[in-house]
């Protein structure tokens, strides 16, 4: 048996002046959920970021695990000559050029460099925010540049 309810609409909230309308509304600002009551505190932020570039990652995943299952496949697959009506291996090995290895080790020295600079910025984060106890510093004196390496090899 259906059964049938009645539809409560909600006026618009009105900003209170005096003794007319109710109180403001309340939007979330930009204080990283520490005040304001229903906001959500940095680790959960945290995770639901990871949760979402996972999410994002698979397709991506996918994509490359198909390519390279394809790739596999066809390179051990035989095809029918028309002609003689026979099973051939018609695959041809591309040759890769020596570029790709230079390029690669480039991307890969790069990424070391990025590493390195996310790591001496966090140190650098620490330092500043840390008072050394008995005038001993965080911080190393000698600073690579690594993010301006990784700038360069970007180029």
């Amino acid at each position: 048996m259906t059964s049938f309810s009645t539809t409560a609409t909600l006026d618009e909230p009105a900003v209170s002046r005096g003794k007319q309308g109710g109180p403001p509304p309340i939007f979330g600002g930009g204080d990283d959920g520490r005040s304001g009551p229903g906001l959500p505190d940095y680790p959960t932020r945290l995770r639901r970021a990871r949760l979402g570039l996972l999410v994002a990652l698979t397709p991506v995943l996918m994509l490359f695990v198909s390519f390279t299952s394809a790739y596999v496949v066809r390179q051990g697959l035989p095809t029918l000559d028309p002609r003689t009506n026979q099973l051939v291996r018609d695959w041809i090995p591309v040759k890769l050029p020596a570029l790709l290895l230079v390029n690669t080790l480039v991307l890969l020295v790069s990424s070391i460099g990025m590493e390195l600079a996310r790591r001496q910025s966090k140190l650098a984060a620490v330092a500043a925010t840390a008072r050394p106890a008995g005038g001993v510093s965080v911080c190393a004196k000698g600073k690579t540049p690594w993010l301006a390496m990784t700038v360069a090899l970007g180029l």
